[in-house]
């Protein structure tokens, strides 16, 4: 039962219905995109992760490297009969320094969504099937404030650090920005890749555009 209410909730909180109805007919994956969101065992991806730290107090612009490795250790079925996937995150800020474990996530897929866990939040990170200008509350499996996610430039090709992507799809997670602040958070991901791309940027500036603090925080996938 918690299985079913949990897929009801997805799938009315878009915008549009997706996939309402059950159909016997055979589902295209490049129409639906399932392969934006691959999982497998074993899988494993390494970002650097850059950053740009603005301090108020100090005047100060500071850069920051970090290593991120993460990895599909193993998967498992949970109660209401869902295949999970664990994920566990890596961290350290140079190739000499060991790999440290700084959490493990859960990820979930089905025929609706692409679920990731963190800290037992839930958020809806990609929806099915994928198309330009879709737009859905990434919170509706949490009591977070709603956050809208829309996709765009669906199955388009991306020239990036040195390497062409075939088919990519951006989610822009937010995008907002007024006189003084600007908020915004978008991802990539590659057909059969998943994710290799995110940049947070999160700044307060003066009237005349002098970022006063913040953040520029990018995420580039390595191997």
């Amino acid at each position: 039962m918690k299985g079913l209410i949990r897929v009801f909730v997805i799938a009315f909180s878009f915008i549009f219905v997706i996939s309402c109805q059950k159909e016997e007919t055979a589902k295209s994956e490049i129409f639906y995109g399932y392969a934006y969101a691959p999982l497998k065992v074993g899988q494993e991806q390494i970002f650097k992760i850059d950053s740009i730290i603005f301090n108020e107090f100090t005047a100060q612009k500071d850069t920051l490297v970090l290593f991120q490795k993460r990895t599909l250790i193993d998967s498992f079925t949970s109660e209401d009969g869902h295949l999970i996937y664990r994920l566990k995150i890596e961290e350290r800020f140079s190739d000499s320094l060991p790999w440290r474990e700084k959490r493990m996530d859960k990820l979930f897929r089905n025929d609706i969504c692409f679920e990731l866990t963190t800290d037992n939040i839930p958020k809806i990170a990609l929806v099915f099937p994928i198309s330009n200008n879709i737009s859905w509350n990434a919170n509706v499996l949490n009591t977070e404030a709603e956050q809208q996610y829309t996709y765009k430039n669906v199955n388009q090709s991306f020239f990036f650090n040195g390497k062409n992507y075939d088919s990519t799809l951006t989610v822009v997670q937010m995008q907002e920005e007024n006189l003084i602040e600007k908020h915004y958070t978008t991802e990539r991901y590659a057909n059969n890749l998943g994710l290799f791309f995110r940049k947070d940027i999160n700044l307060r500036t003066t009237f005349d555009g002098d970022t006063i603090s913040g953040y520029i925080c990018q995420w580039t996938l390595l191997d």
